[in-house]
């Protein structure tokens, strides 16, 4: 049996699902990785989305109810080798200059499917 976020696998771009403080939900497209129960996501030092997972890490990936952390170190460069994997040139070459381009940080995050959820495989 396939979990949940094996069906996101092949997607090329998935809705992530973020709440703020006032628990108004935040949608945002973006790119992810799949390695075995674990989905990787990237984005900038600037973007709001890494705070919105640090404070509230409960959120959503494709309708599928994950648990964020944001990544750091060793854990974050196995994060974009497998984001690079995926997505060659965007994410092999062009999101990582990009970035040095803006002068801000990377932000590697991983979700994993919450426990007790009716999705979970």
């Amino acid at each position: 049996m396939t979990t949940s976020l094996e069906q996101l696998a092949r997607r090329r771009n998935v809705v992530l699902t973020t709440y703020k403080r006032d628990g108004t939900a935040v949608a945002t497209k973006v790119h992810l990785a799949i390695v075995e129960d674990r989905a990787y996501v990237r984005t900038y030092g600037k973007a709001w989305k890494w705070r919105r997972v640090r404070r509230t890490p409960d959120c959503e990936l494709a309708e599928v109810p994950v648990r964020g952390r944001i990544l750091e170190g060793e854990e974050a460069r196995q994060a974009a080798k497998a984001l690079a994997r995926k997505y060659r040139i965007l994410h092999g070459l062009l999101i990582p200059r990009a970035h040095r381009l803006m002068r801000t940080s990377t932000i590697h995050m991983e979700f994993m499917p919450r426990e007790g959820s009716p999705l979970e495989g």
